[in-house]
């Protein structure tokens, strides 16, 4: 019984004693304010997640031969095949365009120690702009079905939230709500005082990917593989002054 009592005891002082520590700390914040003009900086934060409204797609479509004439018609039937497959996964003819080709001439630097190859490569690339991202990745995803037809296609597509103009204004505030909310959880151990917003700028804004660990130093830009994520994180930092009243 002694010992409980000892021990009880001491759990009582340890309070005690956490309490006189807090209550001191407290005065001199509050002597700290009366002194040294009362104002205190927070940090405001906006992150939310948002899904892509548009989608571009470039698909390149490559062939070799020694001769570049005669590998215009299997060029031209290509490209056809291409159209007719994003055409039968929803994307519509006025969302295709096509694009410049590059030509290649493989044995130009060729080494005498090398194999020669074909002499050209030829890449032709077509264009998609869709406001249906779903059809969009269906395509992408579908795209190696075309070596079945012997049709060598690579690709790569990227998302975009085309609304950022509005949605940054929104995010701001909510950011500043966010800092001031922060400043009123500081002053709580000052009785009687309020706060009043004196200034505020405007941090970061960060677009990355839905997975991305991206933290509050982000660059203001696309950034973390977030063109190829059709859901974004976006962040809004704001750096908030209030008076102290």
């Amino acid at each position: 019984m002694g010992n409980m009592k000892n021990v009880s005891v001491l759990k009582y002082l340890i309070c005690l004693f956490s309490m006189i520590i807090l209550c001191f700390i407290g005065h001199k914040f509050i002597v700290f304010l009366e002194q040294n003009g009362s104002y205190i900086t927070t940090k405001g934060l906006s992150d939310i997640m948002v899904r892509s409204d548009a989608a571009r797609m470039t698909i390149s479509i490559e062939n070799e031969s020694d001769l570049l004439q005669s590998i215009k018609t299997k060029r031209q039937s290509d490209q056809s095949i291409v159209k007719e497959f994003l055409l039968a996964r929803g994307i519509t003819s006025d969302e295709i365009t096509g694009a410049a080709s590059d030509i290649v001439d493989q044995n130009k630097y060729r080494s005498v120690k090398e194999i020669k190859k074909l002499n050209y490569k030829i890449t032709d690339y077509i264009h998609v702009n869709s406001k249906n991202v779903d059809f969009v990745k269906k395509a992408l995803d579908d795209l190696s079905q075309l070596l079945d037809q012997n049709i060598f296609a690579t690709g790569y597509a990227q998302y975009f939230c085309t609304g950022l103009n509005k949605l940054r204004l929104d995010m701001i505030k909510d950011a500043a709500n966010d800092a001031k909310e922060r400043a009123l959880m500081i002053i709580k151990i000052s009785p009687n005082k309020t706060i009043e917003l004196k200034n505020f700028t405007t941090g970061l804004f960060s677009i990355s990917s839905e997975h991305s660990l991206a933290s509050e130093g982000d660059s203001d830009r696309y950034g973390g593989g977030a063109e190829s994520s059709i859901v974004k994180r976006i962040r809004v930092v704001v750096n908030a002054r209030f008076n102290i009243k």
